[in-house]
C-alpha cells in the first residue's frame, strides 16, 4: 500500500515506525458491513459509497480521488438495482459502479513487517468473537462509538482514517490470465471453470488498464483504502441530492486492430421530479487514465427521469494503446430558474408568468392581500416555449392580462384574460425573434397594448393594439435602433399615452427613445453616457411619480449602478452604484414604487442572498438590508411587484430549485418567511 497524495484537505502525519500517511475525512452512505471479523489478518471490512455533496463542500473534484480501481475491486457491491441500470454491454471489461471506497479495520495482534510488528497500543482494549476472543481492537467494530447505533448498510456516516491506495492484486494465478488474453473469457471458462476464469479476467481487466507492476504507485487498477478508519460515526441521515456512476471501459489492442468494447446504461435521477420547475442535469468528468484518441463513440441522452450513457472504446492496432474510459457521472434534479415576470392590475389582482421545465407556459394568479399566492400555477391554452423562457405580461385594465411570449419557431405570441379564462394563442405576424427572447409589454393608457424586443437580427421592434383595431399593428424598427439579437427592450409609461424604452447597444452604451402622441412619435435614440455594458444586458426601468424615471444596471464590475431623470433635469443626472450593492455582471435588478416616489430594489448579491434596498423622497437610498432564510445561485433573476400601496412581493428560485416568494408590509413586521410556490 502507498498513501493517498494530491488529494486536497487532506493532512499527513507521521507514523510511530517512521511512515508518512495521509489522514482524510469521508462522508457518506454504508454500502457493507462485515458481519464478522476476517480471522486470518485479523481485519473488519466496510465500504462506503462517497457522499458527492461532502466533497464539493470541501473543493474536492471526485475525479480527483476516484480511479478505475474503486471499481473494479468494488463491483460485487453494486447489488441487482444497479445491474438493472446496464442496458447493453459486450462484456465484463466494461464496468459501472457508484463511487465506493474499501474500508479496513486492523486488529492486533498482527504480522506486519511492513509496519514494524507494533505493540498492542495502550487505549486498545475491546475483544469479542474474532480468534476465539484473542483479537484486540481500538472499538467495537459492529457499534464504533458509544452512543451511535449499531454500524447497519444505509446509514450515512463520517469516517476518519489513513487513506492509502492498495496494489492491483493481479499476479494470482497468471496461468488463468494468461489463458483469458490467448482464447478468451467465455473458453476460459470452459478450460478452466467458473472461478479461475473470472479471476483471469479481472486480472486481465487490470493489467490492461496500466501494465503488470504490482508496485506502480500510480497504476489506475490500484483502489483507494481507508486503512485503517480510526474514528467511525453515525450521522443524521442525509438525502442523496445525486446518483453517481462511474463507468470503466477498457478494450485490449491487437497487432492489427483492438478489440470493441461498449456499454450502454440509463442511470436514474434519485428520487421523483420535485416540481415542474425542476428538469434532469448531469455533470461529467473523465478520469487521468482515459484516453481519447481510443473513445469511438460518447453518447450522452437526457430523459424525463435520468440519462442514458453510450461508450465504445477500441484498441489501437500495431499493439498501441488499450482503449480506456473512465467517467464519472452525477445525475440529478436541477431548477432551471426561470425568468420570472409578474404584473399587478389596478384592483390588485396579479399575474405572475413562466415557462417550466417541460416548456408548458404558465401562470399564477394572486392578489394584493394575504395569502398573495392562494391559486396554483396552470399551462394557458396548451401554450409552449423554451423552458425558463420569459413570458412578458402586463395589465391593461381592471384584472385584465395579456401575456406575451416567443414561440420555438420565433414567432410571437399572445394570450389573455379578463378575468375569466384565458383565450389564445394568438400570433402577432411580421418578426421572427430568438425563442425564448424576452418581450416587454407595456400599457401606456386603458386597453392599449405596446409590446417591445429584439428581434433574430438584433433590430429593437415594435407592435401595438387598442380595441378599436381588429388585429395588431407592426411590427416597426424603432429609428434604427439595434441592440444584441435577442437582447432586453424594457419599456415604462411615466404618464398617460407617454412611453419610453430602454437597451444596450451594441456600443455598450445604454440607449434610450421615447414616444408621445403627435405627428412625431418616436423620438432617439439619446445615449446614457458614464458605463459601458455587454449588448443586450437587461436594463431595469421604474417610474416612481408622474414623469419621473429610475433605471438600473449591473455593471461588468457587477455593481449595482443607478441613473434617473425628470422634466426638470437637463440631462440624466449620470451612474452612481447604490449603496455599494455588487451582483453577478449582467444580472437584471427587480424594481418597483409601493407609492409615488418611493423606490424598492431587489437583487442576489454575491453570497446567494436576496438583498433589498429602498430610496426614499428627502432621504435617498438606505440599504442593502437581506431578506433572510434563502440561499440563491448569484445572478438569480427575481421579480418584484406592489399590489397595492405598501405592499411588496418578491419572488425567485432558490438554490434547490424551488420557486419561493416573501412580502413585506409596514406592519408585518419585516419580511414573511420564504413560501414554497412550486
Amino acid at each position: 500500500m502507498v498513501r493517498a497524495d494530491g488529494i486536497p484537505q487532506t493532512a499527513h502525519r507521521h507514523a510511530p515506525n517512521g511512515s508518512t500517511v495521509c489522514i482524510a475525512e469521508l462522508r457518506g452512505w454504508l454500502r457493507h458491513v462485515d458481519g464478522q471479523c476476517n480471522a486470518k489478518d485479523p481485519d473488519w471490512h466496510y465500504t462506503i459509497e462517497l457522499d458527492p455533496a461532502w466533497f464539493d463542500g470541501l473543493g474536492i473534484s471526485l475525479e480527483t480521488l476516484l480511479r478505475p480501481g474503486d471499481v473494479i475491486s468494488n463491483l460485487g457491491d453494486g447489488g441487482p438495482a444497479l445491474a438493472s441500470e446496464i442496458k447493453q454491454r459486450t462484456s465484463g471489461r466494461a464496468l459501472y459502479l457508484q463511487p465506493m471506497i474499501h474500508m479496513e479495520l486492523d486488529g492486533w495482534q498482527r504480522t506486519d513487517t511492513a509496519r514494524g510488528n507494533p505493540a498492542l497500543p495502550a487505549s486498545w482494549t475491546f475483544k469479542n468473537e474474532c480468534n476465539s476472543g484473542s483479537t484486540v481492537w481500538t472499538f467495537d467494530p459492529r457499534n464504533p462509538k458509544a452512543g451511535d447505533p449499531p454500524l447497519a448498510v444505509g446509514q450515512y456516516v463520517q469516517v476518519v482514517g489513513s487513506l492509502v491506495t492498495d496494489e492491483p492484486h493481479m499476479s494470482q494465478d497468471s496461468i488463468a490470465t494468461t489463458t483469458v488474453f490467448q482464447v478468451g473469457y467465455a473458453a476460459a471458462v470452459t478450460l478452466l471453470g467458473q472461478a479461475r476464469a473470472d479471476l483471469g479476467q479481472s486480472n486481465a481487466i487490470k493489467q490492461m488498464w496500466g501494465g503488470n507492476s504490482e508496485s506502480d504507485p500510480n497504476h489506475p487498477a490500484r483502489w483507494n483504502e481507508v486503512h485503517s478508519p480510526d474514528y467511525i460515526a453515525v450521522l443524521p441521515n442525509q438525502d442523496r441530492i445525486e446518483t453517481v456512476r462511474c463507468i470503466a471501459v477498457v478494450a485490449h489492442n491487437g497487432a492489427f486492430s483492438g478489440d470493441t468494447e461498449s456499454i450502454t446504461v440509463e442511470i436514474p435521477a434519485p428520487f421523483t421530479r420535485p416540481s415542474r420547475w425542476h428538469a434532469v442535469g448531469y455533470g461529467k468528468a473523465l478520469g487521468a487514465s482515459t484516453i481519447l484518441t481510443t473513445v469511438k463513440a460518447e453518447q450522452v441522452t437526457v430523459l424525463s427521469n435520468g440519462l442514458r450513457v453510450y461508450v465504445q472504446v477500441q484498441g489501437d492496432g500495431g499493439l498501441g494503446n488499450n482503449g480506456k474510459y473512465f467517467g464519472i457521472f452525477r445525475v440529478g434534479w436541477r431548477g432551471i430558474g426561470p425568468r420570472l415576470r409578474a404584473a399587478a392590475s389596478s384592483n390588485g389582482t396579479t399575474m405572475t408568468t413562466g415557462v417550466d421545465a417541460d416548456g408548458k407556459a404558465v401562470v399564477r394568479p394572486g392578489s394584493a392581500a394575504s395569502p398573495y399566492w392562494p391559486a396554483a400555477w396552470f399551462q394557458v391554452q396548451s401554450g409552449v416555449a423554451n423552458p425558463g423562457s420569459a413570458i412578458g405580461i402586463v395589465s391593461r385594465a381592471p384584472s385584465c392580462f395579456d401575456a406575451f411570449v416567443v414561440a420555438p419557431s420565433g414567432t410571437v405570441c399572445t394570450a389573455a384574460t379578463q378575468g375569466g379564462a384565458w383565450g389564445g394563442w394568438w400570433t402577432i405576424p411580421g418578426a421572427t425573434a430568438v425563442p425564448g427572447g424576452p418581450i416587454s409589454a407595456v400599457s401606456r393608457s386603458l386597453n392599449k397594448l405596446d409590446i417591445f424586443l429584439a428581434d433574430n437580427q438584433g433590430r429593437v421592434m415594435s407592435a401595438a393594439w387598442d380595441p378599436s383595431m381588429t388585429k395588431w399593428a407592426g411590427w416597426w424598427q424603432i429609428r434604427g435602433g439595434i441592440t444584441a439579437p435577442g437582447g432586453e427592450v424594457t419599456g415604462v409609461s411615466r404618464s398617460t399615452d407617454l412611453l419610453d424604452i430602454f437597451t444596450v447597444g451594441t456600443d455598450g452604451q445604454v440607449a434610450t427613445a421615447a414616444w408621445a402622441p403627435g405627428p412625431n412619435g418616436w423620438q432617439g435614440w439619446w445615449g446614457i453616457p458614464g458605463i459601458h455594458v455587454t449588448p443586450g444586458w437587461p436594463v431595469t426601468c421604474v417610474s416612481r411619480a408622474p414623469n419621473t424615471l429610475d433605471i438600473f444596471v449591473t455593471d461588468p464590475q457587477g455593481r449595482v449602478m443607478w441613473n434617473r431623470w425628470e422634466p426638470g433635469f437637463p440631462q440624466w443626472q449620470g451612474w452612481s452604484q447604490v449603496q455599494g450593492g455588487v451582483s453577478s455582471p449582467g444580472t437584471a435588478i427587480a424594481a418597483v414604487s409601493r407609492r409615488p416616489g418611493f423606490l424598492d430594489i431587489f437583487a442576489v448579491g454575491m453570497s446567494g442572498a436576496v438583498y433589498t434596498a429602498a430610496w426614499a423622497p428627502g432621504v435617498g437610498w438606505q440599504g442593502w438590508w437581506v431578506i433572510p432564510g434563502i440561499q440563491c445561485m448569484p445572478g438569480t433573476p427575481l421579480v418584484a411587484l406592489s399590489p397595492a400601496q405598501d405592499v411588496l412581493l418578491v419572488l425567485t428560485s432558490a438554490f434547490n430549485g424551488n420557486l419561493v416568494g416573501a412580502s413585506w408590509t409596514p406592519t408585518s413586521g419585516g419580511w414573511s418567511p420564504w413560501s414554497k410556490l412550486n
